[in-house]
């Protein structure tokens, strides 16, 4: 069970074992496609921010499910900061598989409105870099950072 804390009220998301995806127990609404070690909002300086903490091989195709996630929460709990943790990712999709995830990711309603910092590794940064410039030349605000400090600084100030 996955839970999500804003205040005093508690959220609670459970794995659906037939279709693999996030069930938000109080609507019965499906999220997402499982493919991130936690999603939780946390705050720093009064302000909440979405924090995604990306699994060690992320999949491509739940790289969106994760954005489509993310999006609900947003819309949920009207918060458009978001924090993607991918340091102890292992691995990134290829520039090519980037190009044409960032293309889906970009249609999505509501995703310009984000203001996204994205932590990666020596690994994960080329991939980052790369999406971040994609992301930015739409329209999307979108940065990549070293460490979880910087990120948290820009995407709070």
């Amino acid at each position: 069970m996955l839970h999500l804390q804003r205040h005093s009220i508690e959220i609670s998301f459970e794995i659906c074992t037939s279709c693999n995806r996030i069930v938000d127990l109080l609507n019965h609404d499906f999220i997402s496609k499982m493919d991130f070690e936690e999603l939780s909002l946390k705050q720093s300086a009064g302000k909440e921010y979405i924090y995604l903490k990306a699994l060690e091989n992320p999949k491509t195709e739940n790289i969106y499910a994760a954005a489509e996630a993310i999006l609900k929460i947003k819309k949920k709990h009207n918060c458009s900061l978001v924090l993607m943790d991918t340091l102890d990712s292992k691995s990134m999709p290829s520039v090519v598989r980037l190009f044409i995830l960032g293309t889906k990711i970009l249609q999505l309603k509501g995703i310009r409105e984000l203001k996204t910092a994205v932590v990666a590794n020596q690994i994960t940064t080329p991939g980052a870099r790369f999406f971040s410039d994609f992301a930015c030349n739409r329209g999307y605000n979108f940065k990549t950072f070293s460490d979880i400090k910087s990120a948290e600084n820009w995407l709070i100030f």
